[in-house]
């Protein structure tokens, strides 16, 4: 199990993960957010002003078509 501060490093998690490797995720589903990464704009577009933070992720990337990867 991650320590809250591991899970703030983006670069510990990033190089404890590096061999794990990814798959894209159907954009059109909805997942539960364990960890993500994104650049800090990615939060503000995202906002619909929902409380639902994975609904929010959901909608803005399928409406927009984003890709969505597990790694």
């Amino acid at each position: 199990m991650f320590s809250l501060k591991k899970i703030l490093n983006h670069l510990e998690y990033i190089k404890n993960n590096a061999d794990k490797g990814y798959e894209e995720i159907d954009n059109g589903k909805r997942y539960s957010i364990n960890c993500i990464l994104f650049k800090k704009e990615f939060w503000n577009n995202i906002d619909i002003g929902d409380y639902d933070d994975e609904h929010d992720c959901l909608m803005y990337c399928y409406n927009n078509d984003k890709k969505l990867y597990r790694f």
